[in-house]
């Protein structure tokens, strides 16, 4: 009886193990999506806030001259 009980708890012990070899490899999964998307958001931000403040630079800089161009010539 002794014998089986040994058995069965390192069975057992030996199931826990892939259980936990899964939860690390699920974790390092996780962390990887996460450092990827944070990544890919960091650089999408950087290569397009640029260009966003370059075109409102110039149509602020359009609208100015507009502005300017209608006031000069309007009197």
């Amino acid at each position: 009886m002794a014998w089986s009980r040994s058995r069965d708890r390192r069975a057992n012990h030996s199931a826990t193990l892939p259980h936990i070899q899964q939860l690390v490899v699920v974790v390092v999964v996780v962390v990887v999506v996460v450092v990827v998307v944070v990544v890919v958001v960091v650089v999408v931000v950087v290569a397009v806030v640029p260009s966003l403040l370059l075109v409102s630079l110039l149509l602020l800089l359009i609208f100015l001259l507009e502005f300017y161009h209608y006031n000069y010539f309007s009197y």
